[in-house]
């Protein structure tokens, strides 16, 4: 299969004297187009990268551990009472976790609100803002994160629903865009002295909910101490020189629309550029990218009929995964009907995703130890794992409806 995922995976760690001591992680795992790191030290390099961005590392970096750490630069964040902590997580996820470069290794939540709750305990930071970018982001703070160990949070979806991807290439082959085989993220230009961190999360989601999708939009939330929206960007980011005289009326801010228009001055500075059905699910971008790249490719020629194999190859082990997570389900609960309603079972807010972590990843890594390692489609099933736990299934009964599943060829 081709690999869409590039390798530009990395951990950078940045230590910066200003009025207070600031530190800026930046934890950036590209999905589909390279992600550039926006440091206050753009001279610095990216500390861990490929096989030495793990959850251990990310870890050990976030809780200053030195001696903790394997490969890459060995900085860490060597921050006190004083200091300010920026985080930015982007890549997949899942409902409970994050996804990470190796194909076994992830963040899931509970660990990753023990380690922030042991940096709290640690004395080691005045305030901390933390971003994530991923499908069902708002799981990993749903429930669990305190709202007094001054950390806010902001995700770029609720703790049910995936995060989508905007600006994908046109089908129109006339279209200058048509050249671009992956799918784009936008930004904006703001004045990070004077913006809060309030009126930022208002400008996203306004930006990212629209009506005229349907279930084809995210909805970013907020989580931990609220009081820290007042704060000024500035304080958790620095600021960019250029965009100081830089303002917007959030009240002009328009959601995208189901054919967005695109504005690019590299292509021209006075023509608008079809772009797209402007959102696609995280998890589709590569069903997206694959039918892409099969229609533009040459009727006939060997590139074309590989596209085709790969686009069935990722379309049929998706059909294999639906089926082997719903005939579980049935063989645990009975019932097709009961199966569904208990796995899609969607908590309240304020709820986390499972009572007993340690269920969910027996249950996990039980499921591909007998069946197959979970992909980022398959990874969007962790719910259902989690309600199984939640219903009280043991690993024994887990096991006894897998096994004669999994093993059935399809």
């Amino acid at each position: 299969m081709e690999k869409v995922q590039n390798d530009l995976t990395r951990i950078r760690v940045v230590n910066k004297n200003m009025s207070w001591v600031k530190f800026f992680v930046a934890f950036l795992i590209s999905i589909m187009i390279p992600l550039r790191v926006v440091s206050l030290d753009s001279s610095s390099e990216n500390d861990y990268t490929g096989k030495h961005v793990t959850s251990e590392n990310l870890y050990a970096v976030i809780l200053g551990n030195k001696s903790a750490v394997t490969g890459g630069s060995g900085k860490v964040l060597d921050s006190g009472p004083n200091d300010h902590i920026f985080i930015y997580y982007a890549d997949h996820g899942a409902p409970g976790m994050l996804g990470m470069p190796g194909e076994l290794d992830v963040v899931y939540a509970n660990d990753l609100v023990h380690v922030l709750k042991k940096k709290h305990e640690n004395k080691a930071y005045r305030k901390m803002v933390i971003y994530i970018e991923a499908c069902e982001s708002g799981s990993i703070f749903d429930g669990l994160l305190p709202k007094n160990i001054n950390i806010y949070a902001t995700t770029a979806s609720n703790s049910r629903e995936s995060s989508y991807a905007t600006y994908c290439p046109d089908d129109d082959f006339s279209s200058p865009l048509s050249e671009y085989d992956t799918c784009l993220g936008d930004f904006d230009k703001a004045n990070l002295r004077e913006e809060t961190l309030q009126h930022q999360c208002k400008v996203v989601r306004r930006r990212t909910i629209n009506s005229n999708f349907g279930e084809g939009s995210s909805h970013v939330m907020e989580y931990g101490n609220m009081h820290q929206r007042n704060d000024v960007i500035e304080c958790y980011m620095g600021s960019n020189p250029i965009n100081d005289n830089f303002s917007y009326d959030i009240n002009h801010v328009v959601p995208p629309s189901p054919r967005s228009q695109f504005t690019t001055t590299t292509l021209s500075s006075t023509t608008h550029h079809p772009l797209i059905n402007a959102h696609h699910d995280q998890r589709d971008t590569i069903i997206h990218h694959f039918s892409h790249k099969l229609r533009k490719a040459p009727s006939g020629s060997r590139e074309k009929r590989e596209l085709q194999k790969q686009l069935d190859e990722e379309i049929n082990g998706r059909k294999v995964t639906d089926y082997r997570i719903y005939e579980i389900g049935r063989l645990l609960f009975g019932t097709q009907k009961n199966s569904s309603l208990i796995l899609n079972h969607v908590r309240s807010p304020g709820q986390p995703l499972v009572d007993d972590w340690d269920c969910l990843k027996l249950h996990v890594k039980t499921y591909e130890k007998h069946c197959g390692r979970l992909t980022i489609y398959g990874r969007k099933y962790t719910r259902a794992f989690a309600n199984m736990c939640n219903a009280g299934i043991s690993t024994d009964q887990f096991v006894a409806a897998l096994i004669p599943t999994c093993s059935t060829k399809i």
